[in-house]
């Protein structure tokens, strides 16, 4: 384990990934990690810089990785259920998250929060009008 997923292990500021999969029924885990769902990386309505595959996918040490958006700019949908109930899948996994006790921490002047996206569910809170707070966004391959 990196020093960074070691400091994460230890944050309770947001889900890990893994207890999403241990609450989930096994016919979820499967339409996640069987299905292809779309997945937007604009909002411009260009779906060829779009990616398509699962929600769910192992690493090579097993530990599993999430991919996921569900907010009032998108919701994700299987695209190819490959004879799993994706579709129902995906509504879990929307209820499941909705339902969730969110755990906040606000950053403080020139604080800053990595968030490694494939191993925690995370959002935030919207940009008030003033804010001086800066969002970035980075694709990292």
């Amino acid at each position: 384990m990196s020093v960074a997923e070691r400091l994460w292990a230890r944050s309770a500021f947001w889900s890990r990934s893994i207890c999403t999969c241990r609450a989930a029924p096994p016919w979820v885990v499967d339409g996640l990690a069987r299905a292809e769902f779309r997945f937007l990386k604009t909002y411009d309505g260009d779906l060829t810089d779009s990616f398509v595959g699962p929600v769910l996918t192992r690493r090579g040490d097993g530990a599993w990785l999430m991919r996921w958006r569900a907010d009032h700019l998108y919701r994700p949908e299987p695209v190819r259920d490959n004879g799993t109930r994706a579709a129902d899948a995906a509504a879990w996994l929307h209820e499941y998250v909705d339902a969730a006790e969110p755990v906040v921490h606000a950053l403080g002047d020139g604080q800053l929060a990595l968030i490694p996206n494939g191993r925690f569910l995370h959002g935030r809170t919207a940009l008030s009008s003033g804010s001086r707070r800066r969002i970035f966004r980075a694709w990292v391959f």
